[in-house]
């Protein structure tokens, strides 16, 4: 009877131990989820201006997603724009790099270009700390990466707020900045977890200066507080290897009008259509892509209350945040703001010194604007005396 006991005991134990093992095999296979995708999709952009109906011009481009456990990398070629070879987003957990790759006959044509005395060229990248990547006008890149490489941070999101894929910035400024608005989604149940809709809200128009200064602005009454600024739809999914990927998807972007009297008083101002072309399963090598060669680093990962950094780097990788290099880089980007504001300063002053003579040479032209008119006055009178 003991001996069938002990068998029983070893066979529960047994039954156990593949129980946890299949369970830290599947968590596993969660936890390193790998694959890559490729697509095409159209990027159809509108001004809040634009009358309802208006035909925008629609940009055809193709998308490759990578993702490696937390790791991502997004792909855009622009089907149209023969100046850049690809424009890259890629995320090492922590920071995202982009980089945008110009074509070889661009980079030839600059080089030709150069202003005498100047002998090189380098290539540029942004690098910021953040797990959602910014969207960079018509180059598309958050939009396969929403759809697509989402699924490892909408998860991690508790509170109902994810980072808005629109930086709060200044044309020409220094300063940079992102914020977090809330977001509703449903995620898919089946690994790796992506969404099937999505619908992000502003509470606030938040705007920033060029000196770095935020500011927000209450949105039209008529929005009641809040207002959908973007959702995303995703549809088909399909099964590969045990994971599940949508095969096509939407993304619709809305502003509202600045003299909304109505609900209704918005404008959608981008359409984004996606489709997948191939999916694999297969395990994916996560790459920055950075190539070995001098390049400018513009360094957002600063930006708290301080100008973005630039500085350069010819190893192919991005110096840690206590490298000595950034602290220099961090320092020479506050002499430019204030070599900035003090040129602004100067003209300023200019402008004011300059009234006072502006002042007199009104003053002159006016004293002696009846001076002339009477001078004109008496030779017209001698010409008709002259012909009478």
């Amino acid at each position: 009877m003991k001996r069938k006991t002990n068998r029983y005991a070893f066979i529960t134990r047994l039954g156990i131990f593949v129980i946890l093992s299949f369970g830290f095999l599947m968590g596993a296979r969660v936890i390193s989820a790998t694959y890559s995708i490729e697509g095409a999709l159209t990027y159809e952009g509108h001004g809040i201006g634009e009358p309802p109906g208006y035909k925008g011009k629609i940009f055809k481009k193709t998308f490759h997603v990578s993702v490696d456990d937390s790791k991502w990398t997004v792909k855009m070629i622009d089907l149209e724009n023969t100046n850049f070879s690809y424009f890259l987003s890629t995320y090492d957990g922590t920071n995202i790099i982009y980089l945008d790759r110009l074509s070889l006959g661009a980079s030839n044509f600059l080089h030709n270009k150069l202003p005498t005395g100047v002998t090189n060229m380098f290539q540029s990248c942004t690098v910021e700390s953040a797990p959602v990547p910014r969207a960079i006008t018509s180059v598309a890149n958050a939009y396969p990466w929403l759809a697509f490489a989402s699924g490892c941070y909408l998860r991690s999101v508790v509170d109902g707020k994810v980072w808005d894929m629109y930086p709060l910035s200044v044309r020409n400024g220094f300063f940079f900045g992102r914020r977090q608005i809330p977001c509703r989604f449903t995620l898919s149940a089946v690994p790796p977890y992506l969404p099937t809709w999505l619908e992000c809200k502003w509470t606030n128009i938040m705007t920033m200066s060029r000196d770095g200064k935020i500011s927000g602005q209450d949105l039209p009454p008529v929005f009641g507080g809040s207002f959908v600024t973007s959702e995303l739809k995703s549809y088909d999914f399909t099964n590969v290897d045990g994971l599940s990927f949508p095969t096509k998807f939407e993304v619709k972007e809305y502003r509202p009008m600045p003299d909304a009297t109505n609900a209704n008083d918005f404008r959608c101002t981008l359409i984004v259509k996606g489709a997948v072309t191939s999916i694999s399963a297969t395990s994916q090598i996560w790459s920055n892509e950075l190539p070995n060669e001098t390049l400018a680093v513009y360094d957002y990962r600063l930006y708290t209350n301080a100008p973005v950094s630039c500085y350069q780097t010819s190893n192919g990788i991005i110096p840690l945040l206590d490298d000595p290099r950034l602290a220099s880089a961090k320092q020479d980007a506050w002499q430019r703001v204030r070599a900035t504001e003090n040129a602004a300063v100067q003209r300023r002053d200019r402008a004011i010194h300059a009234k006072p003579g502006l002042v007199r040479i009104l003053l002159g032209v006016i004293a002696t604007t009846p001076i002339l008119l009477l001078y004109r006055y008496n030779k017209i009178n001698k010409q008709k005396d002259d012909k009478l």
